[in-house]
């Protein structure tokens, strides 16, 4: 049989190459999904007959979503939210010395006679 006659008969036994493929797809998406309800199911058969440990799983899963808000809202407070001044960015501070009435704290901080 030549390819040509081979390709022919293969595509008159079993149909649209199209259509096969869009079956084919649709029946890994249906067993990919009934895969994860089983899986799901059987997750939840596990925990409810080990009462202690899944208390302690959803405890920790509580401790931690709290902590890690209670720790990223400290930081947007401290380091993230802009300042509430208009161009907040271009703030300055200036200041004046003289070197005679300098206390030994601004000495320590590094303060000089002029613009710092």
């Amino acid at each position: 049989m030549s390819e040509a006659d081979a390709l022919r008969a293969a595509r008159l036994q079993f149909g649209n190459f199209t259509t096969q493929v869009e079956r084919t797809r649709d029946m890994d998406i249906h067993d990919w999904l009934e895969s994860s309800v089983r899986n799901v199911r059987y997750a939840l058969r596990g925990l409810a007959k080990t009462p202690a440990f899944t208390a302690t799983v959803i405890l920790t899963l509580a401790l931690a979503i709290g902590a890690n808000s209670a720790v990223f809202s400290a930081i947007y407070a401290v380091l993230l939210r802009p300042l509430p001044f208009p161009n907040g960015d271009q703030l300055v501070k200036l200041g004046q010395a003289h070197p005679r009435f300098l206390s030994p704290r601004s000495r320590r901080s590094g303060w000089k006679s002029g613009i710092v």
